[in-house]
């Protein structure tokens, strides 16, 4: 506060969050950071509330019991964060998940059917949306969804870039994406690295892989979640693919009477007799 009116700014008209463009306030939206100064290190953690963390890569809080760490799997899947604001502040609740999906494929270069909206909501005078989106075979059946495919439109892998930007029509308004961020849920090719194999440095939150000397920026890997703080105990993923499939065909749905999981994780199909491991089948939720 004592900086907003040094500045020459009034406490009525302040404001905090995605949609405020006097600087980048947004990160972080609380004044609520830690302040780290042992090992000569200068680490910013940022606070939640009980029984919630925060997750670097949506940049939100949320619940800890919610196990978000990727899993290999035989499609790459993504969850996404947009925080939206409309040309016309009247239309801040005039939309649907449908409208959200028709407009997001009309701009990206994916279908209706890879999309899944998670949760959608006014928040910071804004319109969060919180959706997923999975990768498909490049040799899937042809259906009138897959045509809408064209490469005049934006690629996924753009939105995993720093800063990307661009935006949407939806019902008859225009929105420009204020901020975007994301996390990977699934994916074809994984690494793991255990407490050992490789070193963190909190002052840029990047990691150093000893055996190649990678070094890491701190979107690029995942620690395993857990209620112990120390570094040298927890799990690095890190996926190597992005928005690539196992199977470049369509994936044949099957009944949950018609399969087994074993104790391995593995997937049994008694009627053919075949096993497919951990990183051949994905089960859909619901």
């Amino acid at each position: 506060m004592d900086c907003l009116l040094c500045n020459g700014y009034q406490s009525k008209s302040a404001a905090c969050g995605p949609r405020d463009t006097h600087g980048n306030i947004f990160n972080p939206k609380s004044f609520e950071v830690l302040i780290n100064t042992a090992d000569d290190a200068l680490e910013f953690q940022q606070t939640c509330r009980r029984n919630f963390v925060y997750d670097k890569h949506l940049q939100i809080c949320r619940s800890k019991f919610y196990k978000m760490d990727p899993v290999k799997a035989v499609s790459d899947k993504y969850r996404f964060k947009v925080w939206l604001s409309p040309s016309d502040d009247e239309q801040l609740k005039n939309f649907t998940k449908d409208m959200f999906v028709h407009s997001f494929t009309q701009v990206i270069n994916v279908i209706s059917s890879q999309v899944v909206v998670i949760s959608f909501g006014e928040e910071d005078k804004s319109m969060a949306v919180t959706f997923d989106v999975h990768s498909v075979g490049s040799k899937a059946t042809n259906t009138d969804d897959t045509k809408n495919i064209t490469s005049n439109k934006i690629e996924i892998q753009e939105l995993l870039k720093p800063n990307a930007s661009f935006s949407l029509t939806i019902n008859r308004g225009n929105w420009t994406v204020l901020k975007l961020t994301w996390r990977q849920l699934s994916c074809v090719k994984m690494d793991t690295y255990l407490p050992g194999d490789f070193i963190l440095f909190p002052l840029n939150n990047s990691m150093l892989i000893n055996k190649t000397r990678e070094i890491l920026p701190a979107t690029a890997f995942y620690l395993k979640d857990g209620e112990d703080k120390f570094y040298d105990s927890r799990i690095a993923y890190v996926c190597r693919s992005a928005f690539t499939t196992f199977c470049p065909y369509n994936f044949v749905s099957i009944k949950q009477e018609d399969y087994t999981i074993l104790p391995n994780g593995s997937l049994y199909h008694p009627r053919t007799g075949i096993q497919f491991s951990s990183g051949e089948y994905y089960i859909e939720a619901g």
